[in-house]
């Protein structure tokens, strides 16, 4: 008896395991994951078999657990339909976390007319560095058929392009760099390719008398001259606790060449600060 029920929960728990596969098969749908040949794109294809009234919303969440501190990401929800198009990205600091749409994080989905077919192309790297990775859980919902997961897949590894991580505080170009009492660059003007880099601490202190600690976080802005601007990118600012000091990096490789605004803020104070910046390409 005692082996018989050691074997039933030796098979629950491989039954509750996440399945760590490409293309997975369940009851009434499957769902596939797959790498772009370039390895800068996911492509997340779902589809489900039950009919539902032509009346029905058809609304998909892709709920992503990512937790790779040192990306900065923990998670990402997208709630996709017919009229809704929304993605709520969870920093490993909560306190940054923030709304988008597809289009600002550079995310394509596809909707079948019957509502019953998802595709999403999910760029490795984009407005948010390093939005997904080999590892993270996929866990599928279509509320219109019920609330709980319909299941949930593993995305490989195999193909995945090699990235600095997404908060930079660990690359090794910031381990000397200098700490300023500014919370920006005093360089105005970067070449494409020519990383941001830059570490501060912040001097004010607040009327307790206390140093709790300030989150921050930064948003990229491309400014055009008919005085739009362009959501580029968003990120965290990460913190080291030993030293109280802020570092973040921006990658310009994929940037295009133009006129930017990079703003900092504060999700538990009043700081907002603003910089505007000119990147070049190398032929300029």
């Amino acid at each position: 008896m005692r082996i018989q029920l050691v074997c039933c929960m030796v098979l629950l728990s491989l039954l509750c395991l996440p399945v760590s596969a490409d293309d997975l098969q369940f009851n009434g749908g499957w769902i596939t994951c797959s790498w772009s040949n370039d390895s800068q794109f996911v492509t997340i294809q779902a589809a489900v078999d039950e009919a539902s009234p032509p009346s029905a919303t058809h609304m998909w969440v892709l709920t992503v657990y990512s937790h790779r501190f040192e990306d900065g990401i923990f998670a990402w929800q997208i709630h996709y339909s017919e009229t809704i198009n929304s993605v709520l990205v969870l920093p490993s600091d909560f306190l940054t976390a923030r709304h988008f749409t597809i289009e600002q994080l550079g995310i394509e989905a596809e909707l079948s007319a019957s509502g019953h077919e998802l595709i999403l192309h999910v760029p490795i790297s984009g407005a948010i560095p390093r939005l997904i990775a080999g590892g993270d859980l996929i866990e599928l919902h279509a509320l219109w058929i019920q609330q709980a997961p319909l299941t949930a897949i593993m995305l490989s590894s195999l193909g995945e392009a090699v990235l600095p991580a997404g908060g930079g505080a660990s690359l090794p170009e910031l381990r000397n760099h200098p700490v300023s009492t500014s919370l920006f660059p005093d360089v105005d003007h970067y070449v494409q390719g020519q990383s941001i880099l830059h570490s501060f601490i912040l001097t004010s202190k607040p009327e307790s008398g206390e140093d709790p600690r300030i989150v921050l976080s930064y948003t990229l802005m491309r400014l055009h001259d008919d005085q739009t601007s362009e959501f580029v990118r968003f990120a965290p600012i990460p913190y080291d606790f030993d030293s109280g000091t802020y570092s973040y990096v921006i990658e310009t490789g994929n940037l295009e060449s133009g006129h930017y605004s990079l703003v900092i803020g504060s999700a538990n104070s009043d700081l907002s600060v603003r910089m505007e910046f000119w990147i070049t390409s190398p032929s300029e």
